[in-house]
């Protein structure tokens, strides 16, 4: 599972309970990675663009597929907003366009070729870009055009080897003048029209691919015991499988508040870890020694996210 902190974790939490008889949750924020999106994995990766150019564009169904001035500008588009979200200098990812009969050939370019060819970590691949043809907006008044669009992605990784391939369908709304409608056909407004959409979907598909995070409230529980403090320590530090056998020792069955807030936590360290599976049987037994309104809110939660990772 795909978190990190993004907040101070103060140790003087533990010290203002010090009369404390009993463990006390303390919120605190982590900054998850959004499932809804696919990501590569590009931060401090070293990235190349790649078009398929196929031998001919077909004309015949759509208006313009796999065109290789498009693609090509495309792909430039998407260097573009990938420097920007990645914080790097314009020109920092290259592009390059290819022979679609040479990457399918047997033994001809592979991921780890492509790779090799760009002095890359990461390969981005444009395997398809279709633009429909343009039609007037009916529900506008003014002269906005919609360009249903369809964009195919793959990558390659020099760690993780292939990358799940994705998908993008929507439709592009594009404002022309009226002598530019007159003229749809001509080659400078369609040139125009294109390059508009290219900009803004180069960008849209570039916030896909770089990975989203988002902050989420968790809580966990702090209690003056020495034990207790240096395993909450090691949590603080990502130290979670030594936080976990620290709080295992803790547990008191003997005292079902101790056991109970020992197990919650062992099972926000699991859940930190990515075993959401075993988080939720920690949670079950949480709440088995003491039932809570906060140990029932995070077994649901956990019970939410293993539902998602299902699907």
């Amino acid at each position: 599972m795909n978190k990190k902190f993004s907040i101070p974790v103060v140790f003087a939490v533990a010290l203002l309970i010090v009369s404390s008889c009993a463990p006390v949750l303390q919120n605190f924020y982590i900054d998850v990675k959004d499932s809804n999106k696919l990501s590569y994995p590009v931060n401090g990766k070293s990235i190349a663009i790649f078009a398929i150019i196929p031998g001919s564009s077909n004309l015949e169904t759509r208006y313009l597929v796999n065109d290789s001035s498009n693609m090509s500008q495309f792909c430039i588009d998407l260097a573009r907003g990938l420097e920007d979200k990645l914080s790097l200098n314009a020109g920092e990812i290259p592009t390059f366009n290819i022979r679609e009969d040479l990457l399918r050939a047997k033994d001809s370019l592979s991921g780890e070729k492509l790779l090799e060819i760009s002095s890359s970590d990461l390969v981005i691949i444009l395997e398809s870009l279709i633009y429909e043809k343009p039609v007037k907006n009916l529900d506008s008044n003014s002269l906005n055009f919609k360009v249903p669009t369809f964009i195919s992605i793959s990558g390659f990784d020099n760690d993780f080897g292939t990358l799940p391939s994705f998908s993008y369908s929507d439709t592009a709304y594009v404002e022309l003048t009226p002598n530019e409608r007159e003229y749809l056909d001509s080659d400078n407004i369609k040139s125009r029209l294109y390059s508009a959409i290219s900009k803004s979907v180069g960008r849209e598909m570039a916030h896909i691919i770089v990975p989203q995070w988002e902050p989420q409230l968790r809580q966990i529980y702090v209690y003056y015991n020495p034990e207790w403090i240096d395993a909450y320590m090691k949590a603080m530090s990502f130290k979670w499988d030594d936080a976990i056998k620290l709080w295992s020792a803790i547990i008191d069955e003997k005292n079902p508040k101790i056991t109970s807030a020992a197990a919650y936590n062992i099972a926000l360290a699991c859940e930190m870890s990515g075993r959401l599976e075993l988080a939720l049987q920690w949670l079950e037994y949480s709440y088995k020694v003491l039932p809570s309104d906060d140990v029932l809110k995070y077994k649901l939660l956990i019970e939410a996210e293993i539902e998602k990772k299902e699907k």
